[in-house]
């Protein structure tokens, strides 16, 4: 049935294509234009979200416990998959 069907050249995929080249490859391009400074930004944003959900761990003693902990929890897990992402990028 789909025997010849390219689905790189289908609809949706042009569409994912286009959202690619004008949305998403100019914002990553700002944020890092070359190796060493997607470096830097990664390691920033690391450090940046574990300040945040280091800085949530005493506000959930104020207000809704179980979602602010949960919420650190969850910025503790990016931290850690980003981390994972540059030991693995910069291993290889």
């Amino acid at each position: 049935m789909f025997s010849g069907y390219e689905w790189e050249y289908s609809p949706l995929a042009r569409v994912g294509n286009w959202i690619w080249t004008k949305a998403i490859d100019p914002v990553l391009r700002s944020v890092a234009d070359d190796g060493y400074s997607a470096f830097r930004t990664v390691r920033g944003l690391i450090q940046i979200t574990i300040l945040v959900a280091v800085l949530l761990l005493p506000v959930s003693l104020l207000y809704s416990p179980g979602h602010i902990l949960t919420a650190s929890g969850l910025l503790f897990d990016i931290a850690g998959v980003l981390r994972l992402f540059l030991l693995e990028h910069f291993h290889n």
